[in-house]
């Protein structure tokens, strides 16, 4: 489903007439140095994890149907510095924090803690998603641009279970460093442009990131824009028996500058 959503959405975003226009100069807007968004991100968290200690293997539990973790709306922030006509330096930050209670229904081995079958257990999955990037933009217009993008993603998650009434916590830490590659759009229509973005790469030491987005924007002005749209990520992390999996997605909106 996320690759033919993905296709989808470059396919709108890359019609004939805006790849034949490439002599033209760029749209005003992409005329900046630094181009800096903030956004909300209503999310959907979806995820399964396990984390033993030394030969004895942790217990696989997901994050919803086991610890009855809830949906939350966080926010992100990104950066963009231009330099050149075709060449962009990408940052962002996504914060992560969601927490749930529940009464277990199995038992969950985390780490060297084991919390039984019917426990009252408080969880939490809080830390942040870290993305840097470099773009060239191999086809630029008036219309707008199309560019390849080669960079990193860094989630940094703590789950954190807790059982207060018998003096019990433990958290578990995942940290996937992961290489992506990816293709970058972005096309104008007059005050309202269309942008997306898909990055990902194969996995290596049984970790992976995919990233991918597609948004829409009303220009108030060449700096000035707002808008939404929907993104998906995800991130895996294998070490022998323990393993995370985690997925957000969901709708988002905010505001960009540019100067």
């Amino acid at each position: 489903m996320n690759r033919r959503f993905a296709l989808f959405g470059f396919a709108l975003l890359l019609p004939a007439p805006a790849l034949a226009q490439l002599a033209m100069n760029q749209h005003p807007a992409e005329n900046y140095r630094l181009r800096a968004e903030y956004r909300w991100f209503s999310t959907t968290l979806e995820g399964t994890a396990a984390k033993g200690v030394l030969d004895v293997p942790g217990t696989t539990f997901d994050v919803k149907t086991d610890l009855l973790m809830e949906d939350d709306t966080t926010w992100e922030a990104r950066g963009t510095i231009r330099f050149g006509a075709k060449w962009k330096l990408r940052g962002g930050y996504t914060t992560l924090d969601y927490k749930g209670s529940a009464t277990l229904e199995n038992r969950i081995r985390l780490d060297d803690t084991t919390f039984q079958a019917g426990e009252e257990v408080s969880s939490s999955l809080k830390g942040g998603y870290y993305g840097g990037d470099l773009e060239w933009d191999f086809l630029t217009s008036g219309t707008g641009y199309l560019g390849v993008i080669a960079g990193a993603r860094a989630p940094d998650v703590d789950v954190v279970l807790s059982s207060p009434a018998l003096s019990k916590r433990e958290l578990a830490t995942y940290r996937p460093v992961c290489p992506v590659l990816g293709v970058a759009a972005r096309l104008y229509a007059n005050r309202v442009s269309i942008e997306g973005f898909a990055s990902t790469f194969a996995k290596i030491s049984g970790r992976k990131v995919t990233d991918l987005e597609i948004s829409a924007r009303i220009n108030l002005s060449d700096r000035l824009a707002i808008g939404g749209g929907y993104r998906y990520l995800s991130f895996t992390a294998e070490n022998g028996a323990d393993f995370a999996d985690f997925k957000v997605s969901g709708f988002t909106y905010g505001i960009e500058l540019g100067l």
